[in-house]
C-alpha cells in the first residue's frame, strides 16, 4: 500500500502467463519488463532524490536552528552580564550614598563641634596675640646677644689656636734647627776624631 492505494506487483511469469492466455507475444512481455524496470528505476531516483532533497532541507533547518540557538545563547549570556554588572552599579552606588551620608553626619558633628569651640575660645587669639609677640621679640633679643657672645668666643678661639698653631711651628722649626746643628757638630767632631 502506498499512499493509501493499493499496488499490484506482477512478477515476470505472472506476465507471460496473461500474454499466452491473450495471445501476446514473448516480446511485448519483454518490452513490458522494461517499461516497468525504467518505471521502478524512475521511481527509486525520485525516491531517492526526494529523500536526498528533504534531507538536505531539513539539515540546512537544523543548521539555521543550531545558528540561532547559538546566537540567542551569547546574547542572553550578554544580557545577563550587563543585567550583572548594572545590578553591581547599583549595589556598589547604594553603599557609596550610605558612605557619603555617614560622611556628612560627621562632618555636620565636626562643624557643631567647631562651632562650639570658637564660641569658647573665639577672643582668645586676639588676647594670645599681644603676649606671643612680647615673647618672640624677647626670645630674639636673647639670641642676638647669644650670636654677639658666641661670635665674640669664636674669634678668641680662632686667635687662641691660631697663636698655639705660631707657636708649635716656632718650636718645630727650633727643633729642626738644633737638630741640624747637632749632626753639623757631629759632623764636625768625626773628622777630627778620625785623624
Amino acid at each position: 500500500m502506498r499512499n493509501g492505494k493499493q499496488v499490484r506487483t506482477t512478477t515476470k511469469a505472472d506476465r507471460r502467463n496473461d500474454a499466452e492466455r491473450g495471445g501476446g507475444d514473448d516480446m511485448d512481455v519483454d518490452r513490458e519488463d522494461n517499461f516497468i524496470t525504467k518505471m521502478n528505476e524512475i521511481v527509486a531516483s525520485t525516491r531517492r532524490k526526494g529523500k536526498s532533497d528533504f534531507q538536505a532541507k531539513k539539515n540546512a533547518i537544523f543548521k539555521r536552528a543550531r545558528e540561532h540557538n547559538g546566537q540567542l545563547s551569547r546574547e542572553i549570556l550578554a544580557s545577563v552580564h550587563e543585567a550583572r554588572a548594572l545590578l553591581e552599579g547599583i549595589t556598589a552606588e547604594k553603599a557609596q550614598n550610605r558612605s557619603m551620608e555617614d560622611l556628612i553626619t560627621m562632618l555636620s558633628r565636626r562643624d557643631d563641634a567647631m562651632a562650639s569651640l570658637i564660641e569658647e575660645f573665639g577672643t582668645m587669639p586676639a588676647e594670645v596675640s599681644p603676649i606671643r609677640s612680647t615673647v618672640i621679640n624677647s626670645a630674639s633679643s636673647t639670641l642676638q646677644e647669644q650670636q654677639d657672645f658666641y661670635e665674640e668666643s669664636r674669634r678668641k678661639i680662632v686667635g687662641g689656636a691660631k697663636t698655639y698653631v705660631e707657636e708649635g711651628i716656632e718650636r718645630q722649626r727650633i727643633a729642626t734647627d738644633a737638630s741640624e746643628l747637632i749632626r753639623h757638630y757631629n759632623a764636625l767632631l768625626r773628622p777630627s776624631t778620625s785623624k
